[in-house]
């Protein structure tokens, strides 16, 4: 059964619906086809009337707006509350392009914020760190420059209308890629301390990682980076960083008073190495092959030569024929004199000095566990390394260059060692016998014989006579002046 509106309802209903501004009224929108009154695809001031023309009249098809089954005074105002409503809001969605990172102190890296549905033109999002020590923000519209500060976590958020979107952002230590020593061997004196440098890759590696050890604290200390030498030996630094590593040998010198006079004792590593010069090696002599293997224990061998100064020390007289220069290497004495100088050395000291064996002075020549493999003593240049021939003896005595030179003028080699090419020769312990292909271990030469061994060549040699693998059989009783000594403790 159709009911009608009365006037007075009709009166009221006309005068609600027009005292709302039409433009409160979505016309775009369609929220149900049922109430779309006329049939026109759009929910508009033309339902109403079609709806009030309907109630007042009775004419036509339309009506139950509300699916109550009647068409009444409350299909008109269903209507009107639909037009009424405000159009629902379409869900907007920030999203980053990234959930989370894991970035090293110092790199950057760039977040940009999207909006969906891609309808909106304003991007203008809001950036924030929520811990700017750990990670700072520079804002660009939707784009977020981020640089990593400190080691930490934290969150980067976007923000737009209301809307949030976060990174989360975990900082770590820059990755080491090496680590290295300025030095990789240095020789100390009890006491003295340097300070060792470190270079890292990449270099802003944080240095608060770094971890400082000694191999042996009694030959040497080391405290953020600052060695101090304790006692003589040989021991190794290290500095560790993520699991990386870098090592400088420290060699520590033992120094000896006698009357006055010190001298230093170079500490050498023990080691293994190929003795004796190499097949097919030019200017070798016939007695310096074969090559063989030979393995050392741990000595002392002088840091110079002796000197005037040194052998009158202990002798109270100076032979030679370059007398009255106190740091000249003494010469004009033969392997017998030097056993007499060492055995009274021994008696003021305590100690127990002798001449090296072959071995121990072909190796220290050679830099010991430090070797290049240079022909002469610390290079292949003998014009920086020793005085011989050329720059010496061929001069004539009226040079001042003529004869022998203070010690420790020249390059020293890898362990620090001066004059081991040229200056003197240098008398070894060992009876001279030619050379076995057999390893050995600390070889000390044959228990007898008629001639020893001299090394290193002299200031009126030839260079060939000053290479490390030279050696030269001499009777004990040669003296001149050319032919000194170097101890070995």
């Amino acid at each position: 059964m159709k009911q009608y509106l009365s006037r007075k309802y009709f009166i009221i209903l006309v005068s609600l619906f027009y005292l709302f501004p039409l433009s409160l009224i979505a016309s775009d929108d369609v929220y149900s086809m049922g109430v779309d009154v006329d049939n026109d695809g759009v929910i508009g001031i033309s339902d109403v009337t079609a709806l009030i023309d309907f109630l007042l009249t009775g004419d036509g098809e339309l009506g139950d707006v509300n699916n109550d089954g009647l068409v009444t005074i409350d299909d008109a105002v269903y209507l009107i509350d639909q037009l009424l409503t405000p159009a629902p809001s379409i869900p907007y969605t920030l999203i980053l392009n990234r959930d989370s990172v894991k970035v090293e102190i110092g790199k950057r890296f760039l977040l940009m914020a999207t909006i969906e549905p891609n309808d909106v033109r304003d991007l203008s999002i809001s950036w924030h760190s929520t811990d700017n020590s750990i990670a700072k923000v520079s804002k660009s519209g939707n784009y977020a420059s981020v640089e990593a500060i400190s080691v930490g976590e934290c969150d980067i958020v976007g923000e737009w209308m209301g809307l949030q979107a976060s990174c989360h952002v975990e900082v770590i230590p820059v990755e080491l890629k090496s680590i290295t020593l300025d030095n990789d061997y240095l020789m100390m004196r009890v006491d003295e301390s340097r300070t060792m440098h470190v270079t890292l890759t990449p270099s802003n590696v944080d240095t608060q990682d770094l971890v400082w050890q000694s191999s042996d604290s009694n030959v040497a200390k080391i405290h953020e980076g600052v060695v101090t030498a304790v006692g003589p030996g040989v021991c190794e630094v290290m500095v560790q960083c993520q699991g990386k590593q870098a090592t400088c040998k420290i060699a520590v010198l033992k120094t000896v008073i006698v009357n006055g006079v010190s001298f230093d004792m170079m500490p050498v590593e023990g080691g293994t190495f190929m003795m004796g010069a190499a097949s097919g090696e030019f200017e070798a002599m016939s007695y310096e092959s074969p090559q063989h293997k030979v393995t050392l224990s741990d000595y002392f061998i002088g840091l110079t030569e002796v000197t005037q100064e040194m052998w009158h020390s202990v002798m109270n007289y100076t032979p030679g024929h370059f007398k009255r220069n106190p740091k000249h290497p003494v010469e004009n004495v033969s392997w017998e004199d030097c056993q007499e100088f060492i055995k009274k050395l021994n008696e003021m000291t305590g100690l127990r000095f002798h001449l090296p064996t072959e071995a121990q002075w072909e190796f220290a020549a050679r830099g010991g566990n430090q070797s290049l493999g240079f022909k002469f003593a610390g290079g292949e240049n003998i014009n920086e390394l020793g005085w011989y021939y050329i720059n010496s003896g061929k001069l004539g005595e009226d040079d001042p260059n003529y004869g022998t030179h203070d010690v420790a003028l020249m390059k020293p080699n890898e362990l620090n060692l001066y004059d081991m090419t040229g200056n003197v020769r240098e008398w070894c312990n060992d009876y001279y016998s030619p050379y076995s292909a057999a390893d050995q271990v600390d070889p000390q030469g044959p228990a007898i014989g008629s001639m020893v061994v001299y090394r290193g060549g002299s200031w009126n040699d030839y260079a060939s006579c000053c290479r490390v693998a030279f050696r030269y059989p001499e009777y004990l009783a040669t003296k001149n002046d050319k032919t000194g000594l170097r101890l070995a403790l």
